[in-house]
C-alpha cells in the first residue's frame, strides 16, 4: 500500500491506492440510457441488510424409514464357464417402501467393503474376486442410509479366477480418471485379438466398447451410465472367453457445472413488463417469480445456476433485495441493498430448480427491478467438454484511468486487453470474471462492459451519480482480440479495473474448476446477534483483517455487504496465503450499506491460517460491520475428460 493511499479525507470514497472525490446525494439513474431522475435521500440514510439468522433448508427431510426393515431372502451366487465374475441374485422381501438400494458384501474381503446397486436390482455382478470359498451377504437399504435389521446369505461359493483358453489378456494397466460428473476409464490394448470391452462399475455391467477403443467415459449426461465412486474393472473379450480383469484406481465423479458465457440480454424490467410481469414496481414485502431458463440463451434443462446483473431503481425506501430458486423457502440473505431514490446494480450467482425459475422479495417501499443475464452454469450432465471451466487468480488490476489515461468521457467507448495481463492466459479464455469501479464521475450516467468487436447490449454492468465511487463484479465473455469494451453514457467517469479469474474455452484442454452452486446461507455477520465465528459480532477496525473459512474449494462466490461504516473506505478480498495485493472489492462512504459478489481464490490446502477453502477479507479505514452470504463454490481442479 503506497504513502498516498492512508492521507485520504473523511467523506472520500476510495478505491486500492487513490483517494476519490466525495460522494453526492444519489439520485436514480434509470438503467436504460433514459434522461436521470430526481435526487434522493443523502447518503447517511441507511440502508437495509436481511436478518442475522440461518437459513432453513431448501429441501423437507426424507420420510423415517420403515419401522421394521425387511431384508432380502434367497441370495445365491454363481459364475458363468470360463469367467472371473461372480453373479449373485436374490428375491426383494414382500414390502420394498422405501427401499432405494442393495449393499452386498463377501466374507473374503474384510472391511467396510462391498458394492451397492439401484432397487429394484435383483442380481448384481462381481469381478475379480479371489478364489476362495466365500460367503455373500445382501442387506436392503432405505433412504436416509438405514440398513435392514437382518440380511440374505448365501451359500458357500467359489469364485472362478481362470480365463478359458484361448481367451484375451487382462487390459492392464487400466486408470480412472475424475471429472464434472463423470469417469473416465483407460486402458491398454489386451492381446489376442480382443473384439470388445466390458466395463463393470459396482457390480454391474455398465457398457461394452468395441476394440480397439481404449478408453470410454461413464456419466456425464452421455450413453454410459455412472454408478457412483469406487474403483472400476475392465476384461477384453473374444469369441473364446472373457479374460481375467483390471482394476482402476478410486475415482469419485466431481460435483459442479461448466459456464457458459452470453452478450448481456435483459429478461426482466418491471418498469416495461419484460419477461412477462406486471409493469409495476415491486412493493413493501412483495415477492416475484421469474422465469429464467429457456430465455434469452439459457436452456431449458441441463442448467444449475445462473449469472445476471440484477438492478433496482425508483427506490422509494431503505430497503434489501432477497433473489432464490424458487423451490425453496426464502433464505435469511440478501443480494442488494439501497435507500430512497438510488439505483443500485449488483452481479447475482444464484442455483436454479427443476422449475428453472426465481424468486425476488423486496423488504420496504416500491422499487422496479431489472435483469439482464451474462451466463449459465450446466449440471453433471453436460460439463465434460473444455468450455467453462474455472481458474481463480489473486486479484490484479488491469487498469486504472487515473493513472495517466484520463477518464473515459460521454458515449465514449475503450478497449481493454484482459487475455495476457494480470495472469490471464493469452489463449484459451471464454470470459473472465472482473471487478470495475467507477470513480470521479461528473454527471450521473451507467457503464456498460461487452466483449469486444461485438454490438453493445442494451445492458448495464454500473449506475452511478456525480462524485460517486461505485464498484460491482462483472463476468464478460473476451471479444475480438481478447479484449472487452468498456461504455460510459454521459459525462466522464475514472474507470478502475481488477481481474479475478478466467473460464477456459473449447480450445483449451488444460482445465480448471466446475462450479457448484448451493442454497443461499448466511456465513458471516459481524452485527450483534449472529452466532458465526470470529470476529463476529465486532466491527471490522482499520487495517483490520478477517479469515473466513469456506467449503475446502479452490474459490468462493459471495455476496458481501459492508453496514455502518464509520469512514471512507474500501475492502480488499484474497486467499490468506499471499500477500494482500493492490486491489478492492467494495467502495463506500460513512452510513451507506453497500454489497457486491465476489469471487475468491481460496488458501489451498492448510497454507493459510483457517484452513482449506479459506480468504481474508482487509479493511482499509474506519469500523464497520460486514455481513458475507456464500451462494457458490468452485470445487477441485479437473482435466477435460474428451481431451
Amino acid at each position: 500500500m503506497t504513502r498516498l493511499s492512508v492521507i485520504c479525507v473523511l467523506a472520500l470514497a476510495t478505491i486500492g491506492a487513490t483517494p476519490a472525490e466525495p460522494a453526492a446525494a444519489r439520485p436514480t439513474v434509470a438503467v436504460l440510457p433514459t434522461a436521470p431522475g430526481s435526487p434522493g435521500a443523502p447518503p447517511h440514510s441507511l440502508a437495509k441488510v436481511g436478518p442475522s439468522v440461518p437459513i432453513p433448508e431448501c429441501a423437507p427431510p426424507p420420510p423415517p424409514p420403515p419401522t421394521n426393515p425387511n431384508p432380502p431372502t434367497n441370495v445365491q451366487a454363481s459364475s458363468p464357464s470360463n469367467d472371473n465374475v461372480t453373479v449373485i441374485t436374490w428375491t426383494p422381501p414382500a414390502d420394498t417402501t422405501g427401499i432405494v438400494q442393495y449393499m452386498i458384501s463377501t466374507s473374503a474381503i474384510q472391511g467396510p467393503f462391498g458394492i451397492f446397486v439401484p432397487a429394484p436390482a435383483t442380481s448384481a455382478h462381481w469381478a475379480n474376486l479371489p478364489p476362495v470359498s466365500q460367503t455373500f451377504v445382501v442387506w436392503s437399504v432405505y433412504q436416509p442410509f438405514t440398513p435392514s435389521i437382518g440380511n440374505g446369505s448365501a451359500l458357500p461359493f467359489t469364485p472362478n479366477a481362470t480365463a478359458a483358453a484361448g481367451a484375451p489378456g487382462a487390459p492392464t494397466p487400466s486408470v480412472a480418471q475424475s471429472g464434472v460428473g463423470a469417469v473416465k476409464v483407460s486402458w491398454t490394448a489386451s492381446s489376442g485379438s480382443p473384439t470388445r470391452y466390458e466395463i463393470w462399475s459396482q457390480g454391474n455391467l455398465v457398457t461394452t466398447v468395441a476394440a480397439p477403443a481404449t478408453f470410454v467415459v461413464l456419466g456425464g449426461g452421455g450413453p454410459n451410465p455412472l454408478y457412483g465412486s469406487g474403483t472400476f474393472h475392465v476384461d477384453a473379450v473374444n469369441s473364446q472367453g472373457t479374460s481375467l480383469d483390471a482394476a482402476t484406481n478410486f475415482a469419485s465423479p466431481v460435483a459442479g457445472g461448466t459456464f457458459h458465457s452470453l452478450v448481456p440480454n435483459r429478461i426482466l424490467d418491471t418498469r416495461d413488463g419484460t419477461g412477462g410481469v406486471p409493469a409495476t414496481p415491486l412493493g413493501t414485502g412483495s415477492t416475484l417469480t421469474v422465469q429464467v431458463a429457456g430465455r434469452a440463451g439459457v436452456p431449458q434443462t441441463g442448467i444449475s445456476a445462473v449469472v445476471l446483473n440484477a438492478t433496482v431503481t425508483n427506490t422509494t425506501g431503505s430497503s434489501f433485495l432477497t433473489i432464490w430458486p424458487r423451490e425453496c423457502p426464502m433464505p435469511v440473505v440478501s443480494n442488494l441493498n439501497w435507500t430512497p431514490g438510488v439505483t443500485v446494480p449488483n452481479l447475482v450467482v444464484v442455483a436454479l430448480g427443476d422449475s428453472g425459475q426465481l424468486n425476488i422479495y423486496n423488504l420496504f417501499g416500491n422499487t422496479d427491478v431489472v435483469f439482464d443475464v451474462a451466463g449459465w452454469i450446466g449440471d453433471n450432465t453436460n460439463s465434460t467438454g473444455n468450455e467453462g471451466l474455472f481458474n481463480p487468480l489473486t486479484p490484479a488490476r488491469l487498469l486504472d484511468t487515473r493513472n495517466g489515461q484520463g477518464p473515459i468521457g460521454q458515449m465514449q467507448t475503450i478497449n481493454l486487453q484482459v487475455t495476457g495481463a494480470g495472469g490471464v492466459p493469452a489463449s484459451g479464455v471464454s470470459a473472465v470474471v472482473l471487478n470495475v469501479t467507477v470513480t470521479n464521475p461528473t454527471v450521473p450516467s451507467y457503464l456498460t462492459v461487452s466483449p469486444a468487436g461485438a454490438p453493445r447490449p442494451l445492458a448495464s454492468n454500473l449506475n452511478f451519480v456525480h462524485g460517486q465511487t461505485v464498484p460491482n463484479r462483472v463476468v464478460v465473455r473476451v471479444g475480438d482480440g481478447g479484449q472487452v469494451s468498456l461504455f460510459n453514457f454521459l459525462g466522464s467517469t475514472d474507470v478502475v479495473v481488477d481481474v479475478n479469474g478466467w473460464f477456459t474455452d473449447a480450445t483449451n484442454p488444460n482445465g480448471g474448476a466446475a462450479m457448484v452452486a448451493i442454497k443461499p446461507v448466511r456465513a458471516f455477520d459481524t452485527r450483534p446477534g449472529f452466532t458465526g465465528p470470529p470476529p463476529a459480532k465486532t466491527p471490522l477496525g482499520p487495517g483490520g483483517t478477517a479469515i473466513i473459512g469456506a467449503l475446502d474449494v479452490t474459490a468462493t462466490v459471495a455476496n458481501v455487504t459492508v453496514t455502518n461504516p464509520t469512514a471512507s473506505g474500501y475492502l480488499t478480498l484474497y486467499p490468506n496465503n499471499v500477500s494482500r495485493p493492490l486491489a478492492s472489492d467494495l467502495n463506500f462512504v460513512p452510513g451507506l450499506t453497500v454489497p457486491n459478489l465476489t469471487v475468491v481464490k481460496s488458501a489451498p490446502d492448510n497454507t493459510g491460517f483457517g484452513g482449506p477453502g479459506s480468504f481474508a477479507i482487509y479493511n482499509f479505514q474506519g469500523y464497520t460491520d460486514v455481513v458475507v452470504d456464500f451462494y457458490a463454490g468452485f470445487g477441485p481442479p479437473v482435466v477435460p475428460l474428451n481431451s
